[in-house]
């Protein structure tokens, strides 16, 4: 069984709704029109249509794509276009900028434009003129697709755009391949839950993209990865596992070949939940005992997922069938027999329960990265101890990307780790007010080595962590 979706109240407001939108659009390419969870999905839309039309935001949802982004009322919303290039492409073949959805839109309407959507490109009309007469043609009224868009004419309708075309320049190249990264995983995981096969050479590029990205700029991808503040289909977490795997393979070794195997064993090791039932993967409580089994199960459907695949990478196998075992070979799945862990697997399990202990959840808020070491560090047996010590003076206590506030009242960007866990080399991206530096202001500081600067990173509690054992 194969279920795509997400927490429906997790967000609210347009974020939520075109969070929901992209899930449908997911589901309309796995099931039929009729099977309950794509008709679930579609209801949750019209729900929270009616919600926004409710409140005093407006009687309808405009929603325009601009350059790859989706705007709403002048500003691009970075977490909805983050996994959005389902819906961005075929709102950008038809030459349309954006949609409007009208309070009161029906089931039926939403139908309609899930079916337009998911069309092959020469079934969606030749410009967004005829696909808005073959929604029309289909009885729906309430949604349709609007004309050409420009920055300039959204820009006009709210005040300090200017902080949203930053943004765009800024992360620009990231967002492309972050869309990239998602859209192939949604694509692998429709093919996983209709039982076909996918390729690893594809996937294989999409590393290479994200390899020769980190390797100029990590701060900017990790950046972009932030900017979800939930995991709306759990895509989001294995990129992120993938590029922490990277960058921690970078650290290890200057062997490209291995660390392209480690991203791809980080981006893939998550694929056998493609046939875990959604209501398992995302419950919001216990799972009973059978639903335990039934989750454990992924770890198994992965490795048999991956063993199938042309090509198949014996280290990706691997970790999706053991990222869940131990050192002392507890854990899932139980078998019949011990197997050394090998090295790349070590590496992305340490990656995936960092993240998923640091990430947003819709039931719990982000960690921070010195108490999620302290919880693994305290973890016997469950992590190679010399790898996790070497994991957390590569990522420190402030990682790559992070936005940290300086004893002077400056905000600052974490660029690169340095030898002292707690000083890392940041950029200067703000004043003391929290405006902007222009790009010719902003100046690299090593906090570490620099005594001239006399800058550090501001805490209410300075963290200690002194990486010396389990104890610590």
């Amino acid at each position: 069984m194969c279920d795509v979706g997400y927490d429906q109240e997790a967000l609210g407001g347009v974020d939520g709704f075109l969070d929901e939108l992209i899930v449908a659009l997911v589901n309309g390419r796995v099931y039929s029109e009729t099977h309950p969870r794509l008709r679930d999905t579609l209801s949750g839309l019209v729900k929270r249509l009616e919600q926004h039309a409710a409140s005093a935001a407006g009687s309808s949802i405009e929603v325009g794509v601009v350059d790859g982004y989706l705007i709403h009322d002048g500003r691009p919303l970075m977490s909805a276009t983050l996994s959005a290039q389902r819906l961005i492409d075929p709102i950008t073949r038809a030459g349309s900028g954006g949609l409007i959805f009208d309070r009161g839109a029906s089931f039926e309407d939403f139908v309609a434009i899930v079916r337009l959507l998911n069309a092959r490109p020469q079934e969606q009309g030749k410009d967004w003129s005829e696909a808005n007469t073959i929604l029309e043609k289909s009885g729906c009224r309430r949604i349709r697709l609007l004309p050409p868009l420009s920055l300039a004419s959204c820009a006009k309708r709210t005040e300090g755009f200017g902080d949203s075309q930053r943004v765009e320049t800024e992360l620009e190249l990231p967002l492309e391949i972050y869309q990239g990264v998602i859209n192939l995983l949604q694509s692998v995981s429709i093919a996983v839950c209709r039982g076909k096969s996918f390729k690893l050479d594809t996937v294989r590029g999409e590393i290479e993209r994200i390899m020769k990205r980190i390797e100029v700029d990590p701060a900017s991808m990790l950046e972009v990865a932030r900017y979800e503040q939930y995991d709306a289909f759990t895509f989001g977490h294995s990129v992120r596992v993938c590029f922490l795997a990277v960058i921690f393979a970078k650290a290890l070794t200057p062997d490209l070949r291995l660390q392209e195997r480690v991203g791809l064993a980080g981006l893939l090791h998550d694929i056998g939940k493609a046939k875990v039932p959604f209501e398992i993967v995302h419950a919001p409580g216990r799972l009973s005992e059978e639903e335990k089994l039934e989750m454990q199960l992924h770890t198994v459907h992965g490795a048999r997922t991956l063993l199938d695949v042309g090509d198949a990478d014996p280290v990706a196998v691997a970790t999706a069938f053991s990222h869940h075992k131990t050192m002392d070979d507890r854990g899932y799945p139980k078998t019949g027999f011990w197997a050394p862990r090998s090295p790349m697997t070590k590496i992305v399990k340490i990656c995936d329960v960092y993240e998923a202990l640091t990430a947003v959840r819709p039931y719990k808020p982000a960690m921070s990265p010195v108490r999620a070491y302290r919880i693994m560090l305290s973890m016997r047996n469950h992590f190679d101890l010399p790898l996790l010590r070497r994991f957390i003076e590569t990522n420190g206590i402030h990682p790559v990307g992070t936005e940290v506030r300086l004893n002077t009242g400056e905000f600052a960007e974490v660029v690169k780790q340095t030898d002292d866990l707690h000083r890392p080399i940041v950029l200067l991206t703000k004043d003391r007010e929290g405006n902007e530096l222009d790009v010719l202001d902003r100046t690299r500081f090593d906090l570490s080595g620099d005594a001239r600067t006399e800058r550090w990173v501001a805490l209410e509690h300075e963290p200690a962590l002194e990486v010396v054992g389990a104890e610590a």
